[in-house]
């Protein structure tokens, strides 16, 4: 078939990830940045490098806050790890693909973009189904063997660098002496990844979101009759009708934006496969037009990398709080130092020494009060059981 005066071989679009439109072309490659421009360029640079620094924070406080290394966040730095990959390794490769048309770098890049793809998917069916238990079954949940993620993290990395390598084996052993064979596989391969990668997942997370509002909403409920009327029960009612929105609107976010940056891209990758059974999609999927799509569904796929930190992580009272820490470290540590150097240098009498103490035990105990007081608002009831699992 004729196409921009090259003869592009056909069946090679059944071996190639969607990113690599146009098909490769028989005997000679495109013209070097040829499908990547500077305006591409200036966005998947700095994209990549948010998406290294992003996650590299994860990391950064993971080590150095030790109140993080629980067994559920342990899960979302595994997360951090996959998304790091993508924004180190996936990335860059795009990069030089776009700008060479190198075979060789594609078939780099494709078992990495699946890779990081799967794990994604997996690691954030994973968090949920955490939360979901946590929520609607929690003394099963507390109750349950510590080491129990670490076999989840096992068997999800297991099972995505499998399903994420099995196309080389046959793209490589069977695609000179059974073409026709290896197009089937390799749509048989696109099919149970939309199936049991995007769809089966995204129906049980949406599933989980419904059911863990109604329980947060019921307990809260519960918990407001329970209480004493007293002059500020408009005020707390007010924020309990807040915060369950607040609840609402960060469930649908995750359903949507989920749906969105996958969705486009397992449809693509089924696309991409089935240019080699139906040659009448070749010249469509070759136009100018269709390669701006592609690239910036390619765009939107990695952009995730960004998300899943943000919102899966940062969100978590937990890390939000090490992460406030972390960025105030630098300010209010030296004039700690120095306070404390201040005060030492100072002789202090029996009775200067009884009323700094008698301060700092009334401060102390108005903290843990404070502390109290916020576990028993309707917002910690709501935002702690979403946001610090």
């Amino acid at each position: 078939m004729e196409f921009n005066n090259t003869t592009i071989e056909t069946n090679n679009t059944a071996f190639d990830n969607w990113t690599s439109f146009p098909p490769n072309v028989h005997g000679r490659r495109h013209p070097a940045g040829a499908l990547l421009n500077l305006k591409e360029l200036l966005t998947l640079l700095p994209l990549s490098i948010l998406v290294a620094l992003t996650n590299g924070l994860v990391f950064v406080l993971f080590i150095k806050r030790k109140k993080l290394r629980t067994p559920a966040n342990y899960l979302l730095v595994s997360l951090a790890v996959a998304d790091f990959i993508t924004g180190t390794v996936n990335i860059p490769l795009f990069i030089a693909y776009l700008s060479t048309l190198d075979h060789q770098i594609l078939l780099i890049f494709d078992p990495f973009n699946k890779l990081t793809a799967i794990l994604t998917a997996y690691h954030i069916l994973a968090v949920t189904a955490e939360k979901y238990i946590a929520i609607v079954k929690p003394l099963r949940h507390h109750s349950a063997n510590p080491k129990m993620p670490f076999i989840v993290l096992g068997i999800v990395w297991l099972i995505s660098s499998v399903v994420a390598v099995i196309p080389s084996f046959w793209m490589t052993m069977m695609r000179k002496t059974h073409r026709k064979t290896t197009v089937h596989l390799q749509l048989g391969h696109d099919v149970f990844c939309f199936v049991f990668v995007f769809l089966l997942p995204y129906i049980f997370m949406v599933y989980a979101q419904v059911v863990m509002f109604k329980a947060i909403s019921k307990s809260k409920s519960k918990n407001s009759l329970q209480r004493a009327v007293t002059s500020n029960a408009r005020q707390r009612k007010a924020r309990g009708i807040t915060n369950e929105r607040k609840c609402l609107a960060i469930f649908a976010c995750m359903a949507v934006l989920f749906a969105i940056c996958w969705l486009p891209w397992f449809l693509l990758t089924f696309l991409a496969t089935l240019t080699a059974v139906v040659k009448q999609l070749l010249p469509i999927i070759a136009k100018p037009e269709t390669m701006s799509l592609l690239k910036t569904f390619a765009i939107v796929r990695f952009s995730t990398s960004i998300i899943n930190p943000i919102l899966y992580t940062f969100f978590k009272r937990d890390f939000m709080n090490a992460c406030k820490s972390f960025c105030h470290c630098g300010s209010s540590r030296p004039r700690s130092s120095r306070m404390l150097s201040f005060e030492s240098s100072i002789p202090m009498t029996r009775s200067t020494r009884r009323r700094l103490a008698k301060s700092r035990n009334s401060h102390n105990l108005q903290d843990a009060n404070e502390q109290q007081v916020n576990i028993s608002t309707t917002e910690d009831i709501v935002m702690q059981v979403i946001t610090s699992l």
